[in-house]
């Protein structure tokens, strides 16, 4: 299992692909890879190109803070296999909410950090995203 936390992309890419000292060349095939920092929607889709590419498992798992509280943005509740993996990580880190669909946690992923601050639901809201507007505020809650 890796879990990483580096927000900037490109650090990121150097800590994953250096040809030196790169944490993919220690990997196994198959090896599960979860990337807990936010990241745009293209970074989120790069990072799953690299990892097809090399054989990795891997899902985008933020974690955001919720009312002083770590929350875990789990893999779509449709990904059972992922989630069967992820859950036991992520439950040691904090209450872990999952949207419904790989589209919806693609639209969640992509949010803002600051998951309790009003205007984080307010732009949710307008973009349609109920269900993860109603994730967020159980989050908010737990």
């Amino acid at each position: 299992m890796l879990l990483t936390f580096i927000e900037d992309f490109d650090n990121l890419h150097e800590a994953l692909a250096d040809p030196e000292t790169g944490a993919v060349e220690a990997l196994e095939p198959g090896t599960w890879w979860l990337h807990l920092a936010p990241a745009t929607t293209g970074a989120v889709r790069a990072l799953h190109d690299f990892a097809r590419r090399h054989n990795i498992a891997y899902r985008h798992t933020p974690i955001y803070g919720a009312s002083g509280t770590l929350v875990a943005i789990g893999p779509a509740a449709d990904d059972r296999c992922a989630r069967a993996v992820c859950d036991t990580i992520l439950e040691a880190i904090g209450p872990v909410i999952h949207s419904g669909t790989e589209a919806a946690h693609i639209a969640v992923t992509a949010m803002p950090r600051a998951v309790n601050a009003q205007p984080a639901l307010a732009v949710l809201g307008m973009q349609g995203w109920d269900i993860e507007i109603s994730m967020l505020e159980d989050a908010r809650s737990a």
